[in-house]
């Protein structure tokens, strides 16, 4: 794939104009239902502000500013008692758990979906007294629909409700990183918070 400079020149096939010169350029490109996509790449006419022309390279950007407009919340009740598992685990990790919280909870999700041993595991856990003490707390996860179906799917399929997923995670999180049950996954977090 060529990548495209700001201020590069070629040609588009403009409708009732035929063959126009065009010029690279960023800007914000509004798209449809609201969403702006910011500083994409796009080959305006050179006469004109007319776009012709969007770059495969742009393509990430605006697919991003749609999926956001469809993003979701998903929002779980937890006892106060896995908020501060959270916030040992961030800090045995040295990260900001507001950074990393979400992160973590992907991770786990992401890796009980294709393992049916952590899955199970993670079910176990969330029927634990600390996983299912008074619930004074909300974790909110910013999510892609297609996240969210995947943990339908996890739950219907470990007859577990997403809180119940959401919960286990912490509490396997817990033991994987502080007690040090899995040495593998805790190096793998250990990188993840590092990148966050």
């Amino acid at each position: 794939m060529r990548i495209f400079m700001e201020g590069d020149t070629g040609f588009a096939l403009a409708e009732k104009r035929g063959r126009v010169p065009v010029v690279y350029r960023y800007r914000d490109l509004k798209l449809a239902a609201g969403a702006v996509a910011r500083d994409v790449l796009v080959g305006g006419a050179a006469d004109s502000d007319e776009i012709l022309l969007i770059p495969p390279q742009s393509t990430p950007k605006i697919r991003t500013a749609r999926e956001k407009n469809r993003e979701k919340v998903l929002s779980v009740r937890i006892p106060c008692e896995l908020d501060d598992v959270l916030w040992v685990i961030s800090d045995h990790l040295n990260t900001n758990p507001g950074r990393f919280t979400s992160a973590l909870l992907r991770y786990y999700l992401s890796e009980a979906w294709d393992n049916a041993a952590l899955a199970r595991r993670l079910s176990r856990l969330s029927a634990s007294d600390l996983a299912t003490s008074r619930c004074r707390s909300t974790l909110k996860l910013r999510c892609e629909g297609a996240f969210l179906d995947m943990l339908k799917t996890l739950g219907e399929r470990e007859s577990m409700t997403t809180t119940d997923a959401v919960r286990g995670a912490v509490l396997a999180a817990f033991e994987d990183v502080v007690e040090k049950k899995a040495s593998r996954r805790a190096r793998e977090l250990r990188s993840i918070a590092a990148a966050v």
